[in-house]
C-alpha cells in the first residue's frame, strides 16, 4: 500500500471515529424570555417557580417584581428562577429583570391575607357615650375617623364629640372624650361621610352646625380645633361646605369635598386664611379632564374648568398631587401639582373589576384615605369593598365586607399600610389588617 493510501485510510478512520463523537452542549441562551409562572395566584410568601431562559445563576443579578414589587429569590439558575411573593403585592404582571434587561411574564393574582377586628365600641347606642375600655365604651353613630403619628384612632361621634382610642393591636387601648364644642347653644354634628384629619398636632373637622334651640342653620363649616385642649381650646371656622373628605397638603392648604350631591367641586381652604378660599371644578356635574390652576399667591387664575359629579373622598399624596373618589362618576380622579385634572383609574361604568387604570371599575366609590407610600386606600359603597389603587393606577380589591349590619362611615390607614379603620354606624370602630 503506498504512503498516501495509508495517510487517506488513518484519516478515514479519524473521520469515523468523530461521527461517534457527542457534539458539545450548546451554551446557555442569552435570550431573556420568560415562559411559565407557576402558580399564577396567592397569597405574601407563597413560593413561586418562573421557567424562561436568559436567567442568571448569581442571585444577585436577577430580579424579580410581582405588579411592581421586589420578591425575595431562592435560587436561581441559567432557566428556571424560584422566589416568594412579597407582602401587598397586589394583583398584577410578573416582572423578571436581568443585567439591565427585563421581560414582562403573566398576571399574577394576589390573595389577600385580611382579618377583621372590633376595635372599639359595644354595639350599644351610646347617648350619653361611655368612655374606658376600648371594648367596653359606647359610640353614639360614629362618623369620620384620623389617625396621629403616634397611632391614637380619632372619631367624630355623633354626640358631637371627638374621641380618641389609644393604640392596642387587635383591640384598642382606652376610649376618651377628646374634645366638645366650645360653645353651650351650639352643636356640630356631621352626616354620613363627615370627616377627620389631622396634621402637626391639630385636628381638623366638619359638618353641619346648628343651635341647640331655633331655626335650623343649613350653612356647613369646617372647625379647626387647636393642639392646646385644655381651658384655652382654640376652634377656626372656616366658610365652604362641610361634611364629605377632608384632606391637607404640605403646605397647610385645606381640600374639602362637599358631599351634596348638588355641589359637584372641591372647596380649597387656603392657608393665607378662613376668608382665602376657591373652588375646583364647575358646578355642573360632568366628567371633563382640564386645567385648574394658582399662582404664586394661592390665587385662581384664568384656565379650562374640569369637572365631577358628587366628589365624596379626597386624599393628598407626599408631592402635592390631589386625588378624590369621584362618586357618581364611578372613578378616581387626580389633581396634579400643575392643576392638570385627569383620571387615575376607574373606566366610569359601576363593577367591581381589577386591573390598571382605566380597565378597572369601581361602584360609587366614596370613602378614601392614603398611607406614607402614596397608595390609596378606596371605599366603595354599593356593596362596601376595600380597594387599593397604586400611585401609577393599578387597583386591586383587599376584601369586600359582607359581615351584617356592618355600615362603614368613614375610612383611616395607618402610615405602613398595614391596617385599616373602619367607623361604623352602629356603634363600633373596625381595624382591617391585611398583607
Amino acid at each position: 500500500m503506498s504512503i498516501v493510501a495509508i495517510i487517506i485510510a488513518f484519516s478515514l478512520v479519524g473521520c469515523g471515529k468523530g461521527n461517534n463523537l457527542k457534539s458539545p452542549p450548546p451554551p446557555p441562551s442569552s435570550v431573556l424570555a420568560l415562559s411559565a409562572v407557576s402558580p399564577t395566584q396567592g397569597g405574601y410568601n407563597t413560593q413561586v417557580t418562573i421557567t424562561g431562559t436568559g436567567f442568571s445563576p448569581t442571585t444577585s443579578q436577577d430580579s424579580v417584581f410581582f405588579n411592581g414589587k421586589a420578591a425575595t429569590i431562592l435560587s436561581a439558575s441559567d432557566s428556571q428562577l424560584v422566589v416568594t411573593v412579597p407582602a401587598q403585592a397586589g394583583t398584577g404582571n410578573v416582572t423578571v429583570k436581568i443585567n439591565g434587561k427585563s421581560v414582562q411574564g403573566p398576571l399574577f393574582n394576589y390573595v389577600w391575607q385580611v382579618k377583621m377586628y372590633n376595635y372599639a365600641g359595644n354595639g350599644s347606642d351610646g347617648v350619653p357615650e361611655v368612655d374606658g375600655p376600648a371594648a367596653s365604651a359606647s359610640f353614639h353613630h360614629p362618623v369620620g375617623v384620623a389617625l396621629d403619628t403616634l397611632g391614637n384612632v380619632f372619631v367624630y361621634d355623633g354626640n358631637a364629640h371627638i374621641r380618641m382610642i389609644t393604640p392596642g393591636a387587635a383591640v384598642g387601648g382606652t376610649v376618651s372624650t377628646y374634645y366638645k364644642p366650645l360653645y353651650d347653644n351650639i352643636e356640630f354634628t356631621a352626616p354620613i361621610g363627615g370627616s377627620l384629619c389631622w396634621q402637626n398636632g391639630v385636628l381638623y373637622f366638619g359638618g353641619n352646625y346648628f343651635p341647640t334651640s331655633g331655626t335650623y342653620d343649613i350653612n356647613q363649616q369646617w372647625i379647626k380645633v387647636g393642639d392646646d385642649l385644655g381651658a384655652n381650646n382654640t376652634v377656626s371656622v372656616f366658610p365652604g361646605w362641610g361634611g364629605g373628605g377632608l384632606a391637607i397638603d404640605r403646605y397647610g392648604n385645606l381640600y374639602v369635598c362637599p358631599s351634596d350631591p348638588y355641589l359637584c367641586t372641591i372647596t380649597v381652604v387656603f392657608k393665607s386664611g378662613p376668608l382665602s378660599w376657591e373652588i375646583i371644578g364647575s358646578p355642573v356635574a360632568g366628567d371633563v379632564n382640564g386645567t385648574w390652576l394658582l399662582n404664586t399667591q394661592n390665587q385662581p387664575v384664568e384656565a379650562e374648568e374640569p369637572s365631577f359629579e358628587n366628589p365624596e373622598g379626597i386624599a393628598v399624596d407626599s408631592k402635592g398631587n390631589i386625588f378624590t373618589s369621584d362618586t357618581k362618576n364611578n372613578n378616581i380622579r387626580e389633581i396634579s401639582t400643575q392643576g392638570v385634572v385627569s383620571t387615575l383609574a376607574g373606566s366610569g361604568q359601576a363593577g367591581n373589576v381589577d386591573g390598571q387604570g382605566l380597565n378597572a371599575s369601581f361602584s360609587n366609590p366614596q370613602y378614601m384615605t392614603i398611607d406614607s407610600s402614596d397608595n390609596l386606600y378606596v371605599l366603595d359603597i354599593n356593596p362596601f369593598v376595600l380597594r387599593k389603587v397604586t400611585p401609577t393606577g393599578a387597583v386591586t380589591t383587599i376584601m369586600q365586607i359582607t359581615t351584617e349590619n356592618v355600615l362603614p362611615t368613614g375610612i383611616a390607614v395607618d402610615p405602613s399600610g398595614s391596617s385599616i379603620f373602619l367607623p361604623d354606624w352602629n356603634g363600633y370602630i373596625w381595624k382591617v389588617a391585611f398583607q
